[in-house]
């Protein structure tokens, strides 16, 4: 991308950092994301519990092979108060950054494959990933365990989808110059699943990749933002999932007007 110009944070931004306590991590590799990921699932919710955090998620690279530890982990920081209110007190949210490609029956050259992060809702949510997942390495598995939109579409409810990093299919057609094709995929996601229930995910780690997508969700002034900002013309929230970034004009969860 180094003939796109990457738009700068606004001077007069709001320095207004994420309290701990009322931030949520829903995008987070641990050791069962094959190097990717390094971090302990027993560190990771101690961790949460420390920082005061009511739930964290767990969404390694297309598996879901740490969930029953994951949500052992979690009911093991206070067994008495799992058995006095039913539940953790860090609250295990499953989920998984699926492998995502056109056609998970082609199986021939190597096709590049995009990100997409699924969070689970309730019970019918927890029974669908646990299908794709099932289905990414039974039909799909090309190198790594895949999904196509048709399967995805087949077991979608009780899902949240997150559009993930800079590998999801929307940012990368925002970085190859093809817009109109990022607006036709957001549209397809935020169809495909509940209302309310597709985010645009906003990521800021430094790289001129993140900063370049980010200008199409925020801008440096109204008349960009105007141009730019499909989410609001199509209702599609926006999630920020890096608690060290200042927040612009959003929250952990937003919900755009219908």
């Amino acid at each position: 991308i180094k003939h796109k110009k990457v738009i700068n944070r606004p001077k007069k931004e709001m320095r207004t950092f994420v309290d701990e306590k009322n931030f949520i991590h829903l995008h987070v590799h641990s050791e069962y994301s094959l190097l990717d990921g390094a971090t302990r699932i027993d560190s990771l919710v101690k961790k949460a519990k420390e920082l005061g955090m009511r739930a964290v998620a767990v969404t390694d690279h297309g598996n879901m092979y740490g969930a029953v530890t994951f949500f052992d982990a979690c009911v093991s920081l206070d067994e008495e108060y799992y058995v006095r209110h039913g539940k953790p007190i860090v609250k295990p949210i499953l989920g998984c950054e699926f492998y995502v490609c056109k056609k998970k029956k082609k199986k021939e050259g190597r096709e590049k494959l995009n990100h997409l992060v699924l969070l689970v809702k309730n019970e019918q949510g927890y029974k669908n990933i646990s299908k794709l997942n099932a289905i990414s390495f039974r039909d799909g598995f090309y190198f790594k365990p895949r999904i196509d939109y048709k399967t995805l579409a087949q077991y979608s409810e009780g899902l949240v989808c997150l559009s993930a990093c800079i590998a999801g299919t929307v940012p990368q057609y925002l970085l190859n110059n093809q817009d109109d094709e990022a607006e036709k995929d957001a549209i397809c996601l935020r169809d495909m699943f509940a209302p309310g229930d597709f985010y645009i995910e906003v990521q800021d780690h430094g790289l001129k990749e993140e900063k370049y997508v980010m200008a199409f969700t925020f801008g440096p002034d109204k008349e960009h933002r105007k141009a730019t900002r499909k989410d609001d013309k199509y209702k599609i929230p926006r999630l920020n999932v890096s608690n060290d970034m200042p927040m612009w004009k959003f929250k952990l969860r937003i919900v755009l007007p219908k």
